[in-house]
């Protein structure tokens, strides 16, 4: 089983992992011990991250899904498509901008379980996202070679 992402909580205490095989993996780090293992893509996840509450895991995949999931119960609480793989993502709790095949940014609506806004940048996948703990400021580099600065404007 090939491990493509990992990414662990806050508190250091837990990990969550994505496989090429499409399972998204729990891990206690206290106890080195499974909690959950999910098979929730179809395809390689390629990126996965706790919440700021550490209360869900998210994940992105090769099938154009963005699925949340309980850390308590290993339950998939929504999963939300797109029309092309989705390679990386930053979340803050409550909105998702996640970084696309074609080079565009998708922000997502969690609760109305939909993509809100397409933003064109890249002119190859997205590959890597950063955002500042403010919030206002994003940094995103892709397969073009480029590495893009984005202010927020709420």
């Amino acid at each position: 089983v090939s491990v493509d992402t990992i990414s662990l909580n806050a508190a250091s205490t837990l990990l969550v992992s994505g496989t090429k095989e499409g399972a998204v993996t729990i891990w206690d780090l206290t106890t080195a011990t499974i909690l959950h293992q999910i098979p929730c893509h179809s395809g390689t996840v390629c990126d996965t991250a706790f919440s700021p509450d550490s209360r869900h895991v998210l994940s992105t995949g090769e099938d154009g899904c963005l699925n949340v999931i309980d850390v308590q119960t290993g339950m998939l609480i929504s999963s939300m498509a797109s029309d092309e793989p989705q390679r990386c993502f930053i979340w803050d709790g409550n909105s998702v901008l996640s970084g696309s095949q074609s080079g565009e940014l998708l922000v997502w609506d969690l609760l109305g379980g939909k993509i809100s806004e397409r933003i064109q940048g890249h002119t190859g996948a997205v590959t890597c996202i950063w955002m500042n703990e403010q919030c206002s400021s994003i940094i995103t580099g892709g397969e073009d070679r480029q590495i893009m600065f984005w202010k927020l404007q709420y």
